[in-house]
């Protein structure tokens, strides 16, 4: 008798078992598709979960405002840095000018502009940024504005900024800073970080693919 008791309750726990491993494997099947890798070649995408830029009213070349609107309808590739800094802000605006001349010759349908925003305010007028860019790229954007609005803008963004004093020249001090450049969704939302080193070809094919994945928003 308790043999037979004995072998009802194996057979039950195996029923039970199979019952719960086929749930699971239901399941399984039901399971919606992962969403596509966030990671893009030269940085890292923010799918699903943009930032948007807090409010922020800079001045561009000639005294116009540049401001969140301007932002808007466009994808935006946007760098901070100073117009003295020796090396990483040429390179960058250079990497962004090819990006923007490669998308233009295989994506001209694709609303697209380049921004550069000074955080030296102090010796990087509207008008000397505006003539500062134009060297890169006739399209690219200039701005800048006061150190409170700057603070405002760039710590949600993760940019970090500071002065580096010279003793012997007190005008002549450097700043160091990030080297991301960010992208701006049509929306004026962080939308994805790039990081150096940066290649124009990989960042043309970063924002094609970043449209994609977005469905082309």
């Amino acid at each position: 008798m308790r043999k037979i008791l004995l072998y009802a309750l194996i057979g039950l726990a195996a029923l039970a078992a199979g019952f719960v491993a086929s749930l699971f494997l239901a399941s399984r099947e039901q399971a919606p598709a992962p969403a596509p890798a966030a990671r893009l070649q030269g940085g890292t995408a923010l799918l699903g979960q943009e930032k948007p830029l807090p409010a922020f009213r800079l001045v561009r070349a000639g005294g116009q405002p540049f401001t969140n609107a301007d932002l808007k309808g466009h994808w935006s590739f946007l760098f901070f840095g100073y117009t003295s800094c020796p090396d990483i802000c040429p390179t960058s605006l250079q990497d962004i000018a090819l990006t923007l001349d490669t998308l233009r010759r295989n994506a001209a349908d694709l609303p697209v502009q380049g921004v550069f925003v000074s955080v030296d305010p102090a010796r990087d007028t509207p008008d000397k940024l505006g003539e500062y860019v134009r060297f890169f790229h006739a399209d690219l954007i200039g701005a800048t504005g006061d150190e409170a609005t700057l603070q405002r803008l760039t710590r949600p963004l993760g940019i970090i900024y500071s002065k580096v004093p010279d003793p012997n020249h007190p005008d002549n001090y450097l700043i160091d800073h990030s080297a991301a450049i960010l992208v701006i969704d049509p929306q004026g939302r962080l939308a994805a970080v790039l990081q150096p080193p940066h290649d124009p070809e990989v960042m043309a094919a970063d924002l094609r693919r970043l449209v994609r994945f977005r469905g082309g928003r």
